[in-house]
């Protein structure tokens, strides 16, 4: 059984989306005071619009997807029914494909064509700008995060705990990797398969995060990091710097692992649902962490000591 992720998600949109235009501060009014330490900062719309189909009165469902912000174009879904691509400028549709219960983990841009996994048990490629169907291929599952095109590849992880390499010109599957997960509780989310050097790097429900061969799926290592009382599940996306790969499980630890091996460097023994952001500039040493205890942490990078901590209220 998965269960749902209500309160965890870092954007929900609903049914609407907030247009910023291609002006870009020339749309927002900015309002810095003569006293620099009470700055405000206001948000005017440049415009709004729906992306259901028709008014929707039933139980309120989770939109995980982020907009996807392209040079003219955004695309927002819902989880209700369907995906809509608007002219980012103006927000006029540009076209609107209706799916069963919709689409909840997000898409991907390569040139001219979209891709996105639906609720339905599909996996889709579109054209960008017309939203005319290009291939499908089923999966027999829902999607839940959004998938990432390398090259002439696509990848992407079902609700199954089942990742695919599709070739992304005709959706032909290049290879699958099917983990045979027991577990019997598990939230409802993946990861988004993220691809660094010759692996592509996936969590799974079961507390695993496993590194596979982009060339044909084989394992090249896994490592268990999900060690918790109530859900192992790794959901947050690794993220990947130099030779490290940084990746949490729910209820577990946030770990460091070496990319090549995945022998641990450290771990903190704190649980998060979200990706480690890390430091830029001057905190190019630092990783900032989300924890699912309502902490904000502040890390060394390098060894994982804790530099500072926010508490969330």
């Amino acid at each position: 059984m998965r269960l749902p992720t209500l309160g965890f998600t870092a954007l929900v949109l609903s049914s609407l989306i907030l247009g910023l235009s291609t002006s870009g501060c020339s749309s927002l009014g900015i309002s810095m005071g003569s006293n620099r330490q009470n700055r405000e900062f206001v948000l005017e719309n440049s415009w709004s619009r729906t992306t259901l189909a028709n008014e929707f009165f039933g139980f309120r469902r989770l939109n995980r997807m982020q907009p996807l912000v392209l040079d003219t174009v955004i695309v927002q879904s819902n989880a209700i029914d369907g995906i809509v691509a608007f002219d980012r400028n103006t927000g006029g549709q540009l076209w609107r494909m209706n799916l069963e219960n919709g689409v909840e983990g997000g898409a991907a841009a390569a040139g001219d064509r979209l891709y996105f996994g639906s609720s339905d048990g599909q996996f889709y490629c579109v054209n960008l700008l017309t939203g005319a169907p290009l291939w499908t291929f089923p999966v027999r599952a829902e999607t839940l995060a959004a998938p990432t095109v390398e090259g002439n590849v696509v990848y992407f992880q079902s609700g199954a705990d089942v990742a695919y390499a599709l070739d992304a010109a005709s959706g032909k599957q290049l290879w699958v990797y099917n983990r045979q997960v027991t577990t019997q509780l598990s939230i409802r989310a993946t990861t988004r398969p993220v691809v660094n050097g010759d692996n592509v790097y996936v969590g799974f429900s079961d507390g695993f995060i496993v590194a596979l061969k982009k060339r044909d799926g084989t394992l090249a290592w896994e490592r268990k990091i999900g060690r918790g009382n109530r859900f192992f599940d790794v959901d947050a996306t690794p993220v990947v710097e130099g030779d490290s790969v940084y990746v949490a499980s729910f209820d577990g630890s946030l770990s460091s692992l070496n990319t090549d091996s995945g022998n641990l460097n450290w771990t903190v023994e704190q649980g998060a649902y979200v990706p480690v952001t890390l430091g830029k500039d001057r905190q190019n040493d630092r990783l900032y962490y989300s924890t699912t205890n309502g902490e904000i942490l502040t890390l060394d990078k390098r060894s994982g000591k804790q530099l500072g901590a926010i508490k969330l209220k």
